[in-house]
């Protein structure tokens, strides 16, 4: 198969890829060698991510993979710099069409979304033999019918401003419940069924050593609402005095404090993994409404496996992501924050928690710990 740069829009052919029909049959309880299509939104949508994750699986486990979008728009800064984004391919629909029927074993739709599950669908009915895959690793169907906003009155506005696309996504919805699917933690599996699929990287090693001179906190990542970050500022600003600092990846505010510092928002010129590996603890602050209740947050990940101090909320997935392996306080409570975070001021404290949020990082998220999820989706779907 031609290899395509995602900044130009171009014909995906299938050739020189390999049959594999040995990857069926009597060979599905465990498929090697499958051809494996991932057909996203728009590059520039942090689905992206999440294909980036699944992609690191799939290849570990042999198969061929290609990743694939029909919108436009600029790869995510925070991966256009990588390899993975020389093997991206930006196509139109009559190539998408011709690389699922000739090219592919198994599509991989991510998210329930027109530009990605809705246009696999329609592809999917011109090639019946085609096996499929609906994966859904944020609540992006419940934040677009049902209450995403922290009050009755902002969700009320929120649908309001969205009748017309409504019905659409609610179609979507019933679709991804018909659909074989992977999820990527235990709360959208309750919700959605289907195979729990982990975000997965490849190991970055652990982190900087603790520093018993400070003890900085990062925000690594995008400084939204239901993020919490308010929470955490109070909390820090509890405990600024016992030398406790703050680091966010975000425009600085009019009352930003000594203690704080501010990164800009990461649009590519900020190195995210480079300040989690030397912070001595990351915080995930989520507070108990909208996309909070079910996500995930690839940050999480990546600071367990630094060996980072993690604490979390207790809101949707965080507290079964870091287990035994991280502290949790109760969404919102600044107070029950402080008292979280107060005991790992002490840096064996730090390295003992980090240490043992690693261990479970290395057995639950890393590639090869993470592939026998993909593998049995895989042998479903096959199979069925």
């Amino acid at each position: 198969m031609p290899e395509t740069n995602a900044g130009d829009v171009a014909r995906v052919g299938t050739a020189g890829r390999p049959d594999a029909g040995s990857a069926r049959g009597a060979g599905a309880d465990r498929p090697t060698g499958l051809r494996l299509t991932l057909l996203t939104a728009a590059f520039s949508d942090t689905q992206l991510l999440r294909a980036h994750c699944l992609d690191a699986v799939a290849q570990h486990l042999g198969h061929q993979v290609t990743v694939v979008t029909t919108e436009p728009g600029e790869v995510l800064p925070s991966l256009a710099a990588t390899p993975f984004a020389t093997r991206l391919h930006r196509t139109d629909a009559r190539a998408l069409d011709e690389l699922v029927g000739d090219g592919t074993d198994v599509l991989l739709t991510l998210k329930a979304l027109p530009e990605s599950l809705g246009q696999g669908l329609r592809v999917l009915r011109r090639h019946p033999g085609v096996a499929h895959l609906a994966d859904i690793d944020d609540p992006d169907i419940e934040a677009r019918t049902v209450a995403a906003a922290p009050t009755a009155w902002r969700t009320t506005r929120k649908l309001v401003k969205r009748w017309r696309t409504l019905p659409g996504q609610a179609r979507l919805a019933v679709q991804s419940r018909r659909s074989p699917t992977t999820v990527s933690n235990p709360v959208l599996q309750r919700r959605w069924g289907g195979v729990v699929v982990p975000h997965a990287r490849v190991d970055p090693g652990p982190g900087t050593a603790p520093s018993q001179a400070r003890c900085r906190i990062a925000f690594v990542g995008t400084a939204k609402a239901h993020k919490g970050i308010h929470l955490l500022r109070d909390a820090v600003a509890r405990l600024a005095g016992e030398g406790w600092e703050l680091l966010v990846t975000d425009v600085a505010p009019a009352d930003a404090r000594p203690w704080e510092t501010w990164t800009g928002r990461l649009d590519g010129s900020v190195d995210a993994a480079a300040l989690t590996a030397d912070a001595d603890v990351v915080v995930i602050p989520s507070l108990d409404y909208g996309w909070a209740r079910a996500q995930l947050p690839l940050k999480l990940v990546d600071a367990m496996l630094m060996g980072r101090p993690v604490v979390v909320s207790d809101v949707g997935p965080l507290p079964w992501a870091v287990g035994e392996a991280g502290a949790v306080f109760p969404a919102g409570d600044v107070d029950g924050l402080v008292g979280a975070l107060r005991p790992l001021r002490d840096a064996a404290a730090r390295t003992a928690a980090g240490s043992a949020a690693r261990r479970l990082a290395l057995e639950r998220y890393a590639v090869p710990a993470v592939a026998p999820h993909l593998t049995r989706a895989l042998s479903g779907v096959l199979r069925g």
